[in-house]
C-alpha cells in the first residue's frame, strides 16, 4: 500500500517525466533545468550577501537564512513537494531582509573595526597570527549578536576589544611573515652551525639587523618594503654564518689547511674569471684579479645597454618600414592582400609551434584564446605567503623574456591566479603583488616600456582545476603571461 507521501513523490517523478517527453530534453538536463530556475536567484542573492559583509555584520539572520536554503535544497534532492520547497526560500528571503537592516544600522559603529579585520586579512593574521585572529573574530561575532539583540552600547564595547585584537594579530603577522624565517636562519645558525663559537661577528651582524627590523616595525607597522629588504639581509647574514661556521670547524689549525684553503677560493675566482675571458695571477693577492673581474663585468653591462640601444634602433627602423608596407599594402588587389593575410597566419601559426617548443610541461603550457596567446607557467616559485622571485625561476623567466621578443607587436599582460587555500581577500591581494614582481622583473631585464605591460591579479576566482586535490591546487597556483593581439 502507498502512503501519502509516497504518492506525492510518484506524482512529481511522473509530471517530470511527462515534461521530458514533451521538451524531448534528457532527463539529467531536465532536473538540472528546474533547480536552476527555483535556486539560481535565491542562490545569487546569498552571493550578493556575503560580498556586502552582510553575514558577518549580521550573522544570526544570515545563519538562518543559510540554513533554510539549505533544508530546501535537501528537500528538492529528495523529491519534496514544490510548495513547502519555495515556502523555505521565501523564509531565507525575509531573514535576508531583516540582515541587510542590521548591517545597514552596525556599518558605522562597526567601520573602524571592519576595517581593523581586513587589515589582519591582507596581513594573513590566519597563517601568522591565528590564536589573535580567532579571539578577534569571536569578539566580532559577539558584536554583532548584540547588534541584533538590540543591544547597541554592549555591541560597541565587544567591537572595540575585537579591534584591538585585530589590530594584535596584524602586527603579528606583520612580524611572522616579515621576520618569520630570518629568526629561523638565526636560532638554526646557533644551535646547529654554533656560529656563535665559529663565526660570532657575522651571526651578531643578523642579529642586529633582526632587532632592528623588529624595532621599526613597532613604530611604523606598514613600513614593509624597508622591513622586508632588513629581514632578508638578516637571513642573508645568518646563512653566512653558518657557512662559515661549518667551514672553520672543518679546519685543522695548521698551515697547509689555511693554504688549501685559500687555493680553494683563488680557484673559484679564477672559475669566474673565465667566464669574462681573463686569466688571473694571484701572486701579489686576490684583491686585483677580483677588481679586473668588476671591470669586465662593467664592460659587459655597457655593452648590453649599447646592444639594447641599437636594438631599440632597429625595432624603430623595422616599424618605419612596416609602415610604409601597410601604405603599399593599401594599393595593392584584393587577391595579392589575401594571399598576404594567408602567408602572415601561416607565419604566425610557424611561431606559436616554436613557442610551445620552448617550454617544457613542467615549465609552461602555450594556449591559444581566440587572437591572444597565454603562457601558463608553473614552473615559476614564490615562497609561501610572498612575492620574491627565487633564483630557481630565473631560467623560465628567460624564456619568457624571449618568447616576448618573439611577438614584438603584442601587448603583454601579467595575470597572477591562486589556490582556494586561505582567505579570499588575501589571495586577491597576494597573486595582485606576485604579478608586479614579474613584470618589474621583466622591464629590468628586458628594457620595454611600461606602457607595453600591465600587472593584474585574479586571486582564486579563475581556477583551471579542481581545489579539492593537491595536484589540481598546484595547477591553480600560476602565472599566466597573456601576449595580445
Amino acid at each position: 500500500m502507498f502512503s501519502v507521501k509516497s504518492l506525492k513523490v510518484t506524482l512529481v517523478f511522473f509530471t517530470l517525466f511527462t515534461l521530458l517527453i514533451s521538451t524531448n530534453l534528457p532527463l539529467a538536463q531536465q532536473e538540472s533545468s528546474t533547480e536552476e530556475s527555483i535556486f539560481s536567484g535565491v542562490r545569487d542573492e546569498l552571493a550578493k550577501a556575503r560580498n556586502q559583509q552582510v553575514d558577518i555584520l549580521s550573522p544570526k539572520n544570515f545563519g538562518k537564512a543559510s540554513d533554510e536554503y539549505s533544508l530546501a535544497y535537501e528537500k528538492f534532492k529528495k523529491g519534496g513537494e514544490l510548495k513547502e520547497i519555495k515556502s523555505r526560500l521565501e523564509k531565507v528571503k525575509t531573514y535576508l531582509t531583516e540582515a541587510y537592516k542590521i548591517a545597514e544600522v552596525a556599518r558605522v559603529p562597526f567601520a573602524p573595526v571592519l576595517q581593523a579585520r581586513e587589515k589582519a586579512l591582507k596581513a594573513n593574521a590566519p597563517e601568522f597570527a591565528p590564536d589573535l585572529y580567532d579571539l578577534a573574530k569571536k569578539a566580532f561575532e559577539e558584536a554583532a549578536l548584540r547588534i541584533e539583540a538590540g543591544d547597541l552600547n554592549g555591541a560597541r564595547e565587544k567591537a572595540k576589544m575585537a579591534e584591538a585584537k585585530f589590530n594584535q594579530a596584524e602586527l603579528k603577522a606583520i612580524k611572522g611573515s616579515i621576520l618569520g624565517e630570518a629568526r629561523r636562519l638565526v636560532e638554526e645558525a646557533k644551535t646547529k652551525a654554533k656560529a656563535d663559537k665559529y663565526a660570532p661577528v657575522t651571526l651578531k651582524n643578523s642579529e642586529d639587523l633582526l632587532a632592528l627590523t623588529e624595532q621599526l616595525l613597532n613604530t611604523e607597522r606598514y613600513a614593509a618594503e624597508d622591513a622586508t629588504s632588513k629581514a632578508e639581509q638578516a637571513a642573508y647574514q645568518a646563512r653566512h654564518a653558518a657557512y662559515l661556521s661549518s667551514k672553520f670547524q672543518n679546519l685543522k689549525i695548521e698551515y697547509p689547511s689555511f693554504e688549501k684553503l685559500a687555493l680553494q677560493e683563488e680557484d673559484l675566482i679564477s672559475r669566474v674569471a673565465k667566464e669574462v675571458d681573463y686569466s688571473p695571477e694571484f701572486d701579489q693577492g686576490p684583491e686585483k684579479p677580483v677588481e679586473s673581474i668588476i671591470l669586465a663585468i662593467d664592460n659587459l653591462k655597457q655593452e648590453k645597454k649599447e646592444l639594447l640601444s641599437e636594438l631599440q634602433q632597429k625595432d624603430e627602423k623595422i616599424k618605419g618600414l612596416e609602415e610604409k608596407l601597410d601604405a603599399l599594402e593599401e594599393k595593392v588587389a584584393q587577391k595579392e592582400a589575401g594571399y598576404k593575410e594567408l602567408e602572415l597566419k601561416s607565419i604566425e601559426d610557424e611561431d606559436f609551434v616554436n613557442l610551445e617548443k620552448l617550454f617544457s610541461k613542467d615549465e609552461a603550457s602555450v594556449i591559444k584564446e581566440g587572437e591572444n596567446i597565454i603562457i601558463r607557467l608553473y614552473g615559476i616559485n614564490f615562497p609561501s605567503g610572498k612575492s620574491t622571485i627565487l633564483p630557481e625561476s630565473f631560467g623560465l623567466l628567460s624564456k619568457v623574456q624571449k618568447a616576448i621578443r618573439d611577438f614584438p607587436d603584442r601587448k603583454i599582460i601579467i595575470e597572477g591566479h591562486t589556490d582556494s587555500m586561505g582567505d579570499e581577500t588575501y589571495n586577491m591581494q597576494l597573486s595582485l603583488t606576485r604579478a608586479k614582481a614579474v613584470t618589474a622583473y621583466i622591464i629590468a631585464n628586458m628594457g620595454i616600456s611600461e606602457d607595453r605591460i600591465t600587472a593584474t591579479g585574479y586571486g582564486e576566482s579563475r581556477p583551471i582545476a579542481s581545489n579539492d586535490t593537491k595536484e589540481g591546487r598546484q595547477q591553480n597556483r600560476r602565472i599566466d603571461v597573456v601576449l595580445v593581439k
